[in-house]
């Protein structure tokens, strides 16, 4: 099949020090160019890949500062949509990562797959699709939505999604993120620390991390990037700083990894409703258990008293850490070999695209 891939402009694919979606559409673009398909990427010149790669900028626009020539960041984005809808009849089927489709909607005549890394944001249905007086003024942009084919990476994330099938999510399915499980070094012999992989912020729940930490006694390495984040951090995570809770900041892929392998377990605080969770399942492949809060799709990628704990609250939290010992980490690898393998992923997207590539 001759499949275009196209991402936001914002981060090269992979991306240097952060994890995200740029790994998923990564791992993806590389298994389908390895089964034999002509893929085209359509994502900053700095990425990475053995896919024909297009680019209209050098890098991903994190690296812009301020505006350029006037334009907000969101421009390039738009343009690199632009650019590949150009190239529309060279492929069988467009499958984007990023929600600048919609204005080319239109324009296109061939199979549209959106992937859904973002959470579904309700206030638009609330305020304007659900009232009558305004319904006839967006009845050609939902037109356009009607045609886009929507994966989601959770149940839950599909679950707030279905709240807008009146308007326009017709064509829907579910499909987990994967990872390549080889690239995760297992390790049945961790260190004595708990880790935080994430930004640090309050959605993420960096702050209770270091509570609990303190609570516990145990030593914490918390790992990520604050990103505008500043007050957040001098406030609620550096008075806890001290020999045993270190901060260190962001990781590449080969740090993350070691991070991951030697910690007793990883602490997910998660305060909001995440869609996924990348950093779970990777902690996991290692045989790392998870200690996350019942939030968005943990329930989905953490096996509850098998691969790690799913708690309500820090109380919970702090309970459960004190029985880390009781999970086996071969069952954490296994679990993710069988459930959140690149495999696994990539055999589902070529049934769909093979489904609606028939139509």
């Amino acid at each position: 099949m001759k499949i275009a891939q196209i991402v936001s402009l914002e981060e090269s694919v992979p991306p240097q020090s952060k994890n995200g979606l740029e790994f998923v559409v990564s791992w993806l673009t590389e298994e389908l160019v390895k089964r034999g398909h002509k893929v085209t990427l359509f994502a900053p010149a700095n990425s990475k890949t053995k896919a024909k790669l297009v680019s209209i900028f050098p890098h991903g626009t994190v690296e812009i500062k301020k505006m350029v020539w006037g334009w907000r960041k969101g421009v390039f984005s738009e343009w690199n949509t632009a650019k590949a809808m150009s190239k529309q009849k060279e492929f069988d089927i467009i499958h984007t990562h990023t929600g600048t489709i919609f204005q080319f909607a239109p324009f296109i005549n061939k199979p549209i797959i959106y992937t859904t890394h973002g959470p579904c944001s309700d206030g638009f249905r609330k305020k304007y699709l659900s009232q009558k007086k305004y319904q006839k003024y967006f009845k050609f942009a939902l037109e356009q939505y009607r045609k886009i084919n929507y994966v989601n990476i959770s149940q839950h994330q599909q679950n707030d999604f279905l709240k807008c099938k009146k308007y326009y999510f017709k064509k829907h399915t579910t499909i987990h993120n994967g990872i390549p499980v080889e690239k995760f070094q297992f390790n049945n012999n961790p260190e004595n620390y708990l880790f935080y992989l994430g930004y640090i912020n309050q959605d993420k729940g960096a702050d209770i991390a270091v509570r609990i930490a303190k609570k516990l006694k145990m030593k914490l390495i918390l790992a990520g990037g604050v990103y505008g984040q500043e007050k957040f951090f001098k406030e609620k995570i550096k008075p806890y700083l001290n020999k045993n809770i270190k901060y260190i900041g962001p990781v590449n892929f080969q740090e993350k990894v070691k991070l991951l392998k030697n910690a007793t377990a990883l602490l997910n605080p998660v305060a909001w409703h995440e869609p996924f969770g990348l950093v779970p399942v990777e902690a996991q492949a290692c045989g790392t258990p998870v200690v996350a809060f019942n939030k968005g799709a943990m329930l989905e990628i953490i096996k509850h008293n098998k691969t790690g704990f799913v708690v309500e609250n820090e109380k919970e939290m702090i309970d459960v850490v004190k029985n880390i010992n009781k999970i086996n980490r071969k069952d954490c690898r296994e679990w993710v070999e069988k459930n959140f393998s690149v495999e696994k992923m990539v055999d589902e997207y070529e049934k769909l695209y093979k489904k609606l590539i028939k139509k």
